[in-house]
């Protein structure tokens, strides 16, 4: 299982960096039986969550799909 995982950074962070422990924010999406499913569902559920629609001008989002 994979834990599709939404992470809010700081704009001038870079992409490598974005990591759980140096993210603005976490939020765990769901989970999904595999990575492909994983990245799909993330995309697919980002709009649906208020917090990530409505981030700052200085933050971006990553996806992440962390297996358990």
């Amino acid at each position: 299982m994979f834990s599709i995982l939404a992470l809010v950074c700081a704009l001038g962070q870079d992409p490598a960096e974005c990591q759980p422990p140096t993210a603005r924010d976490v939020m765990v999406l769901g989970e999904e039986r595999d990575e492909l499913a994983c990245f799909r569902q993330a995309q697919m559920s980002a709009g649906k969550v208020e917090t990530l629609r409505r981030i700052g001008p200085d933050e971006w989002i990553k996806f992440s799909c962390r297996r358990r």
